[in-house]
């Protein structure tokens, strides 16, 4: 009996699922003669290779695969060998796999740059992924050392797109005859004209910061303050120190500091 290329397929398939070969063949209505063929038992083999390697990638222990597949033990041990190599990579891809997975939600940089493929498709691929990496990268350092520009940059741009929207919306509400059109575009105008507002006063903010002026201010006031502490509490402060010394203190020096504190006091 001939059995197609479609049928060792499925074949392979069945033994993934975890049926015996003559189960196999009972279900596809072949012959149990059939399990000596050697394209058949082949075809099978491959799933339960399919399936051993599956499990190892997952931490499952041979008496395991053993217990639960059609697997024997000398084929735990043979696979285990041959297929080291492809067992360890693959672990290494679901690893990396779960850790991207986690990291798009906890690393900023990455959840941006899922937000960013995500509006251009052609950008999602690995090279535009490691070219967007570097560049995010490199600004995050030109701004952590001072400079500007690039964050000037991208607000000056963000400014141009929403006047460019602005006028857009201006032009279809001028043309529009339809009230309701009317109103969603004129909602939506206010919308972006705050929008630009907002950009207009980040970018004074990088080009003007304030900040520091608060900042020196405050500074100036405290040291006015405490200049003006010092001479307010400055007399009181010498005569405590005089009474502690009193190892050096004379009954003409006590008369001297009641006098001058009487004076102070008038």
């Amino acid at each position: 009996m001939k059995i197609d290329s479609a049928t060792y397929g499925i074949i392979s398939d069945m033994a993934i699922e975890g049926y015996s070969l003559e189960e196999i063949l009972e279900e596809n209505g072949l012959e149990i003669k059939m399990k000596e063929d050697p394209d058949v038992k082949e075809s099978f083999k491959s799933g339960l290779i399919y399936t051993f390697i599956e499990k190892k990638i997952n931490g499952i222990y041979d008496e395991e695969i053993i217990s639960e597949t059609e697997i024997t033990q000398r084929q735990c041990d043979e696979w285990s060998i041959i297929y080291d190599e492809t067992i360890s990579y693959r672990r290494l891809e679901v690893r990396t796999a779960t850790l991207q997975a986690t990291k798009q939600f906890s690393d900023p940089l990455i959840s941006g740059m899922k937000n960013i493929t995500a509006l251009d498709q052609s950008l999602n691929n690995s090279e535009s992924h490691k070219v967007l990496r570097e560049d995010v990268k490199v600004i995050t350092k030109s701004l952590q050392e001072g400079n500007t520009a690039d964050l000037l940059n991208i607000l000056v741009t963000q400014t141009l797109q929403l006047q460019a929207l602005n006028n857009k919306i201006t032009n279809t509400v001028m043309n529009s005859d339809r009230y309701d059109i009317m109103s969603r575009f004129e909602n939506l105008q206010i919308k972006t004209m705050s929008e630009t507002r907002k950009t207009v006063m980040a970018i004074n903010e990088v080009c003007n910061p304030k900040r520091a002026v608060f900042v020196k201010e405050a500074n100036q006031h405290n040291h006015i303050h405490t200049s003006n502490s010092e001479k307010k509490y400055g007399n009181e402060n010498e005569l405590q120190k005089c009474l502690e010394n009193t190892s050096v203190i004379s009954d003409i020096n006590i008369l001297n500091i009641e006098d001058a504190s009487y004076a102070e006091k008038k």
